[in-house]
């Protein structure tokens, strides 16, 4: 069965394919055509996930940060939050005004 992507954006040499605009809002990541991570927005709490044989790591956060409201499920400022993800996949740590996790490769 072939998934069907509401939205295709690319940044950074990542694809963000959204599988999802409601809460939770949520993409699948390709790089070179392959599925390399998960993102997830929900309960206020945004999440990478890496995959690994296609298969989402759901015990491995590369990266994640949270905001005030915890009913808030859509991803704002999108274009900003895809490149802090991009830069986290590509292995540079990144530092702003929200909580962040970042897990060694």
């Amino acid at each position: 069965m072939e998934t069907i992507y509401d939205d295709i954006i690319k940044r950074n040499g990542y694809e963000f394919r959204r599988t999802c605009l409601a809460c939770p809002e949520q993409y699948d990541v390709f790089k070179n055509g392959k599925y390399v991570a998960y993102i997830r927005k929900r309960w206020g709490r945004l999440t990478v996930n890496p995959v690994k044989n296609s298969e989402i790591l759901w015990d491995t956060v590369l990266y994640s940060e949270t905001d005030e409201d915890p009913y808030r499920g859509t991803i704002e400022n999108l274009g900003s939050t895809l490149d802090r993800v991009a830069n986290v996949l590509d292995g540079t740590r990144t530092r702003g005004n929200k909580t962040i996790w970042i897990k060694g490769k």
